[in-house]
């Protein structure tokens, strides 16, 4: 793998299907302490794994009245973690992830949003993408993807139930400021089919994977994940959605979308437990499967952090 380019995998399908419903427990320790657990909480999550197998697991964190946000790093579950802030002024950062070295990082101050890059190699901030400008957005997805020999970005900016488009070529040397991305239009997941769990889908937290088979066009998924906070249950959704991809515009297979009710390990009960309201993310791995990724809201007591992992290699249960 390239250390600008994502992880593929052969049959995205499969994958999605042998995700497991009960994920595992995991808890950070040793993170830097927040107080104020009512107004600041987790708003992402996903891990970096470098050509080397190194696993890196990164952490958006929102804090009140703070100019800006942080974004924690740490190579072991009980740190020492690492602390690089958001852009001055934009205090709202959502679901995260990383496409190779670099980590994309929505941002709001207001009605003023933007993405934030950051290479997870040196930890330094590349030029912003700053030509995004609405209010709430709440995640990113970003992937690659090759198209007639040429190999494209493709990030997706959620606001509510609408998905915003931009590609970009792949920059030859890898440098992303170099890429250029220009708006494909949006996409809304709403009103869905009758088979398709609450049929409406809005991701706090979501990514991008790209299928690629030999002999084969690449095909771009989106992985949503979404917390079903309709009665007690508190069941989290995660959703498995094939993308269209033409010169103009981004958008999906209505008819064959699936959808899948999995179960976080730990923390507390309720909506302030290990959800994918809070830090949620997928990952690729070394091993080229999917994981799924799941935090709780909180910080507790400035001493850990629960959170749930779910992955493709485990049996299905």
């Amino acid at each position: 793998m390239s250390d600008h380019l994502s992880r593929k995998v052969a049959d995205i399908v499969s994958q999605f299907e042998n995700v497991p419903k009960r994920g595992v427990h995991d808890r950070f320790t040793g993170l830097p302490y927040f107080s104020n657990i009512i107004a600041d909480h987790i708003s992402g999550y996903t891990q970096y794994v470098d050509d080397d197998g190194n696993l890196l697991y990164i952490l958006n964190h929102q804090i009140k009245n703070d100019s800006s946000c942080r974004i924690l790093f740490s190579k072991n579950l009980n740190g020492p973690f690492e602390k690089i802030n958001t852009p001055a002024s934009f205090n709202h950062t959502g679901g995260i992830q990383a496409v190779g070295k670099y980590l994309f990082v929505p941002c709001s101050r207001g009605d003023n949003s933007i993405v934030a890059v950051y290479d997870l190699k040196t930890r330094k901030e590349k030029p912003v993408i700053d030509f995004i400008h609405m209010a709430g957005s709440s995640a990113v997805g970003i992937t690659d993807f090759i198209h007639n020999g040429t190999t494209y970005y493709l990030l997706l900016v959620s606001q509510g139930t609408t998905y915003n488009a931009y590609i970009a070529k792949v920059p030859k040397d890898g440098d992303m400021a170099k890429a250029v991305f220009k708006e494909r239009g949006n996409f809304v997941l709403r009103n869905l089919p009758s088979n398709v769990h609450g049929r409406d889908i809005k991701c706090d937290g979501f990514g991008l994977v790209t299928e690629r088979k030999e002999g084969i066009p690449d095909k771009v998924y989106m992985i949503g994940l979404q917390p079903d906070t309709h009665g007690l249950t508190y069941r989290d959704m995660m959703y498995l959605i094939e993308l269209t991809i033409n010169d103009t515009e981004v958008g999906f297979v209505r008819d064959t979308i699936k959808d899948k009710h999995l179960t976080s390990v730990g923390g507390v009960a309720g909506d302030a437990g290990t959800h994918f309201r809070w830090g949620a993310g997928i990952n690729i791995n070394a091993s080229n499967n999917l994981v799924v990724l799941a935090t709780s809201r909180n910080i507790i007591a400035g001493t850990f952090l629960n959170a749930t992992s779910w992955t493709s290699e485990a049996k299905h249960k």
